[in-house]
């Protein structure tokens, strides 16, 4: 995961965060939809056991959030923001498998 934050952190400051951050989960959450309106829109289990979420805004901001195995419980941590973001007409989920 260091790596990745590594890779990722210029892609962070490139779309207008200072700095990718981690706290803990639920106040990550809370503080994107007070902010941001965004919200959990997908999430997926990644090869090596963290999952990856995706919190999407109706005004298109989206940010996405891992949490690792390997983190304190709770914590996880803000990798990539950015803007435009758009769902195509007509994707599925999987069911069972929803945010």
């Amino acid at each position: 995961l260091l790596q990745a934050l590594a890779i990722a952190a210029p892609l962070v400051l490139a779309h207008g965060v200072t700095q990718s951050f981690c706290g803990l989960r639920s106040e990550i959450l809370d503080m994107m939809a007070r902010e941001y309106g965004e919200r959990p829109a997908s999430r997926a289990l990644l090869n090596n056991g963290c999952i990856i979420e995706l919190l999407t805004s109706p005004a298109g901001t989206w940010t996405s959030l891992v949490t690792c195995p390997a983190h304190p419980p709770g914590v996880s941590c803000v990798i990539l923001t950015g803007t435009a973001w758009e769902t195509f007409p007509g994707s599925v989920a999987v069911p069972g498998r929803g945010a």
